[in-house]
């Protein structure tokens, strides 16, 4: 199963604009995402779908997302306002009110919930939505979940854009979650960075902006004394792709770009390719440092360095026996650099590589 993501797409930035930036950054998505193999299953939209929140940037986001080749499922940031974007969008699922509702015809359930207090920077959770929430996870106790949101409920560094220690939405929702374990992580944007952090038993994932990216400064901000920072800054546009396989979910974040190639997989490249691939269903050999064997049998330890060791304790051996070894790899060390004329062995197997077949 791979999941799309945007968010934070600001359209009517500019406004009156139909060719403004943020539409030809959004079009370059749509583009990309729609051209990917493997396609995605459906793309997750995640909140600031416009700047302003009025009707003809949601058309314009409509017409937008029309050359898509799968579904796409919408929610709500802070920049939006839920009367505008249903009238345009009227099939978006709500519930006393809220842009909330379960995505289920798929192998990871999708909860997508509304963050949203209108003309309101910072998030919301409120009582209503925390039953709400809560309800429909006690549905389906044992079917892996993911819950995706606008706001990180998570402190992210970016000082002013993230979370306030004050707000008490996050806790809320955080208290939910933690309840139930079949949540296997939280997706958002709002920061316009690509973040991971731990939260509530799980993760967060943040995904970047469509529009151009906040600036990557940790720095504490003094309100009072401005300086001069840089803010936002021109990115290409980015997405997160969610790869669920074998119960795990793994993230990508990708930008819609040119990069140069470096390396292709062509016939002078597939044989480490190839390699690559045995040695995946290979046993490791699980190789133990004979200074770490002789600690171990000084200390009476057991031995516990994996699959094809005895996992014996080391007693059977004296101390002198690991000194023996010792010292008789320190002589194969000395002989190997003495035949290749290097002090060390690291420099001799330097430069027995470079005498092998490609070596350097």
């Amino acid at each position: 199963m791979l999941i799309a993501q945007i968010t934070d797409i600001h359209l009517g930035f500019e406004l009156d604009d139909p060719g403004e930036m943020n539409r030809l950054r959004l079009d370059a998505l749509v583009a990309h995402l729609g051209a990917m193999e493997p396609r995605p299953d459906f793309l997750l939209c995640t909140g600031d779908l416009t700047d302003r929140g009025d009707k003809p940037s949601y058309e314009r986001l409509k017409e937008a997302l029309k050359p898509l080749p799968f579904p796409y499922y919408l929610a709500v940031g802070n920049h939006d306002l839920r009367g505008p974007l249903l009238e345009v969008f009227p099939d978006t699922p709500t519930q006393g009110g809220f842009v909330h509702y379960t995505i289920e015809q798929y192998p990871l359930r999708v909860i997508v919930l509304d963050t949203l207090e209108e003309r309101r920077h910072a998030g919301a959770f409120g009582p209503q939505r925390a039953r709400w929430l809560e309800a429909r996870l006690r549905e389906q106790p044992d079917r892996p979940t993911l819950i995706v949101l606008h706001h990180p409920p998570v402190w992210t560094g970016i000082e002013w854009m993230t979370l306030g220690e004050e707000e008490t939405w996050a806790p809320r929702l955080a208290a939910i979650v933690q309840r139930h374990p079949q949540v296997v992580s939280a997706i958002c944007g709002h920061v316009h960075r690509p973040i991971t952090a731990p939260w509530a038993g799980t993760t967060v994932r943040v995904c970047p902006s469509t529009a151009p990216q906040v600036t990557l400064d940790l720095r504490p901000m003094d309100l009072d004394h401005p300086d001069d920072r840089p803010l936002i800054q021109e990115e290409p546009p980015a997405y997160a792709l969610h790869v669920w396989r074998n119960g795990i979910l793994v993230t990508h974040y990708g930008r819609v770009e040119t990069p140069q190639t470096l390396l292709r997989f062509d016939s002078g490249f597939q044989p480490v390719l190839k390699h690559f691939a045995e040695e995946k269903g290979q046993e490791p050999a699980y190789p133990v440092l004979v200074a770490d064997l002789a600690r171990v049998e000084a200390q009476g330890e057991p031995l516990h360095v994996g699959p094809g060791f005895s996992g014996r304790k080391a007693s059977g051996r004296s101390p002198g026996f690991w000194a023996g070894v010792v010292a008789l790899g320190s002589l194969a060390t000395a002989l190997v650099g003495a035949l290749m004329g290097q002090p060390t062995l690291a420099g001799a197997l330097a430069k027995i590589t470079a005498l092998l077949p490609g070596g350097r």
